[in-house]
Formats: structure tokens, C-alpha cells, sequence
């Protein structure tokens, strides 16, 4: 049986695709989807947005809780803006496809999927963001009056960890939303 969200979003795919039926011709189901899902994201229509956005989350909380429950928190395979390694198996695996999901809607200036990156960021075992992709997600959700009182998503230890001239560049991506240019220039996660 599909949980609320999952009818949800099956229901208003199908609703879409029975609206246009051109767009089913356009492509494999499964190119379709992710590209609708992006359109849904993009115009944040009411019905499957939040579901779009909760269920990746609701996944990486679940496995946050296995590797706790199973004592593997410390071996996790993690994201910091990249991968701890390369994933090893099948849920490692899925986890990547996962949190690319949701870094992926993050980089529309969404701040639901911000927020839940930021909130398990905060539990880190599977998310240990670098602290030049954390200050982009903080500096960014500031930057559309979004960010709580959380003492996590406080920018002033990390602003005392990063060198002035990186500091600018943060800044300027977070000005150009440009998340890409500063997973292109960090370093690999600590292991």
C-alpha cells in the first residue's frame, strides 16, 4: 500500500500526463518524471510539493536511524558536498541517488529542501556538510529571510574557520546561487 505522499504524487503525475499527453511521448517514463518533479519544484504547486520534497527526507531520516540503530555511524558512507567514497552496496547507493535529489531541488533556491538538508546535516551521520557548502545553504536561506534561531545555523564559527578571500567567494556564489562552483573548488570529506 502507498503511503499519503506516494498516491499523491502518483495521482497528480498521472493527472498531468492525462493533460498532456504529448508529454508522455516526449521521453521514458522515468526522464519524465524527474523532469516533472522539477516542474512541480520550480512552480511549487501546493499538492505533491512538499511530498516531492518530504519523502527523500523521510528516506534519509530512516537511514540516519539504521546506521544508529546498527552502530555504523562512524563507518557511515556520508555526503559533505561530495561523497565520504565511493558507495559500497545497494543502500549506499540509494542514498546517493537520495540526497542528490535533494541537493538537486536545493540549488532552485528552495528552502524546504535547504532546510532538510540543514536539519540532518545537524544529526550528522549521513550528511557532514563541508563548512564552505554549510555557510552556502545558511548564508542563502538569510538571504530569503528564512533561517531560524537554530544554534546550528549560526554562521559565526564558521565564518572564524574560513580565510577571508574564500569568504568572498562564498558570498559571491550565494549572491549568483552558484552551489556548483563551490562543489567544485572543496575538498574531499574527512574519513
Amino acid at each position: 500500500m502507498l503511503g499519503s505522499c506516494d498516491t499523491s504524487i502518483w495521482l497528480d503525475y498521472k493527472t498531468y500526463q492525462d493533460r498532456y499527453p504529448n508529454f508522455q511521448k516526449s521521453g521514458d517514463y522515468f526522464s519524465n518524471f524527474k523532469y516533472w518533479k522539477r516542474h512541480v519544484i520550480q512552480e511549487k504547486s501546493v499538492s505533491p510539493y512538499a511530498c516531492i520534497i518530504g519523502n527523500p527526507f523521510e528516506d534519509l531520516l530512516s537511514y540516519h536511524y539504521y546506521y544508529l540503530e546498527n552502530k555504523q555511524a562512524d563507518k557511515a558512507f556520508y555526503y559533505c558536498g561530495v561523497y565520504s567514497r565511493e558507495a559500497s552496496n545497494e543502500l549506499e547507493k540509494y542514498i546517493a541517488l537520495t540526497l542528490n535529489e535533494l541537493v538537486e531541488y536545493s540549488k532552485n533556491k528552495d528552502m524546504l529542501p535547504i532546510s532538510k538538508l540543514l536539519a540532518i546535516n545537524e544529526l550528522q551521520t549521513i550528511i557532514k556538510l563541508n563548512k564552505d557548502v554549510e555557510y552556502f545553504f545558511i548564508m542563502l536561506a538569510k538571504h530569503n529571510n528564512e533561517v531560524d534561531n537554530r544554534p546550528r545555523w549560526k554562521t559565526e564559527q564558521l565564518v572564524k574557520a574560513i580565510s577571508k578571500k574564500r569568504l568572498t567567494f562564498l558570498d559571491e556564489a550565494v549572491q549568483n546561487n552558484d552551489l556548483q562552483s563551490i562543489l567544485n573548488t572543496i575538498k574531499p570529506c574527512k574519513i
